[in-house]
């Protein structure tokens, strides 16, 4: 495989961990903060195979594969504590997933007490 072509498949594992993460806060929050990923192929502006996380509040991160290719737990680990730190679960519900995701359970729990 060529450096490219690895650099390639990094990036796309990196889509599929925020993706991941991001289809958990969605199957298990309801009416909190919108969020999406964008991947470089969507906008020029991103450095090539990286993705960028932004909140409806305006923040904003960017993942690249120079910082997380091959790191699939630490950048999960990285985004939900990105999120956590930029949307606010007080006041949400849970939605009415039949799988709701255990990390964003847990965190609503924390933040929705009773």
């Amino acid at each position: 495989m060529t450096p490219d072509e690895e650099a390639f498949m990094a990036g796309e594992a990196i889509e599929q961990v925020i993706g991941g993460v991001l289809i958990g806060y969605r199957l298990t929050i309801a009416g909190g903060t919108a969020v999406e990923a964008t991947p470089w192929r969507r906008d020029p502006t991103l450095p090539k195979y990286a993705v960028r996380v932004t909140t409806a509040n305006g923040a904003e991160a960017v993942y690249t594969v120079e910082q997380w290719a091959g790191s699939d737990k630490a950048l999960r680990d990285r985004v939900r504590a990105w999120l956590l730190e930029h949307i606010d679960l007080r006041g949400t519900r849970r939605a009415r997933s039949r799988r709701p995701d255990p990390f964003w359970r847990q965190a609503w729990t924390q933040f929705n007490p009773g």
